[in-house]
């Protein structure tokens, strides 16, 4: 009698193994493949995109509209792309800066800056 319970309980035990190592697969794969699509997005849908050679409307100089580039266009929701290249965005960008610091005023009530 004690040998049959032993043998149900190793069979029962060998089970529990297998369904420890089957499960363990699972879960490993399922981190897996989280971790990549939470580095990469794009990896399930095979939407990995190559870099673009783009022109600038600007100075026509051609700049390269990287994959992370684009990554990042897309999850921001951005529906173009960039039209000017990083020098002619950061000299734009520059600009707008100085324009709207020039203590000028933008209509909106009375202007104190020189009774300071």
């Amino acid at each position: 009698m004690y040998i049959l319970i032993l043998e149900k309980n190793c069979g029962i035990i060998s089970l529990l193994r297998d369904l420890i190592r089957f499960l363990t697969h699972v879960l490993l794969y399922s981190l897996e493949e989280y971790v990549l699509n939470k580095l990469n997005p794009n990896y399930k849908e095979g939407l990995i995109m190559p870099d673009k050679t783009l022109v600038c409307k600007d100075c026509n100089a051609e700049f390269i509209f990287s994959e992370g580039e684009q990554e990042f266009y897309a999850e921001k929701g951005f529906q173009n792309e960039p039209q000017r290249c990083p020098a002619c965005r950061q000299a734009r960008k520059q600009q707008r800066r100085n324009n709207s610091y020039g203590g000028g005023s933008r209509g909106f009530g009375k202007s104190y800056s020189s009774n300071w």
